[in-house]
């Protein structure tokens, strides 16, 4: 098995050479959302990992979570707005899937991988936000994390 840094520079690796050919090609700028592209990346590439006991991602997943919950919760109390009771859901839903969930279970998934990338790329889409390229970075780096673990055994 692969460690969490191999999965942290496979996505680099790939998202750089992605970004450097749009550039080239003229379909992106070098803006900040390049920059949270990586990192939402960089977290899409580590999170199947979320499902193991022993993982420190876990953790800190699982706080950022509740986190995100709160704060839809407060949101959709305060405005009502369809918006964040839709973030408040899929906040509730992915936490009850890391509880119920076993290590290389629906995590490691191509499903897994598909339903958390139309979730953040209508949850991104209905705020506002660039919803395209974050959620492609997000996709390239979960699919990089399964990629490696069905190609590499250390």
């Amino acid at each position: 098995m692969s460690s969490g840094k191999t999965h942290e520079y496979a996505f680099l690796l790939v998202y750089t050479a992605v970004v450097i050919v749009l550039l080239h090609l003229n379909h992106l700028t070098l803006d900040p959302v390049v920059v949270l592209g990586a990192l939402v990346g960089t977290l899409g590439a580590i999170f199947p990992d979320v499902d193991a006991r022993a993982s420190k991602i876990r953790i800190r997943v699982q706080i950022f979570l509740l986190f995100l919950i709160l704060t839809f919760f407060g949101l959709f109390y305060l405005t009502e707005s369809f918006v964040w009771a839709v973030g408040l859901i899929l906040g509730v839903f992915f936490l009850l899937v890391i509880q119920i969930t076993h290590h290389r279970g629906i995590c490691h998934s191509i499903r897994f991988l598909g339903l958390t990338t139309i979730s953040i790329f209508l949850t991104l889409f209905l705020l506002g936000y660039p919803a395209k390229l974050i959620s492609l970075a997000w996709a390239l780096g979960f699919f990089s994390h399964l990629l490696l673990d069905k190609t590499l055994k250390f």
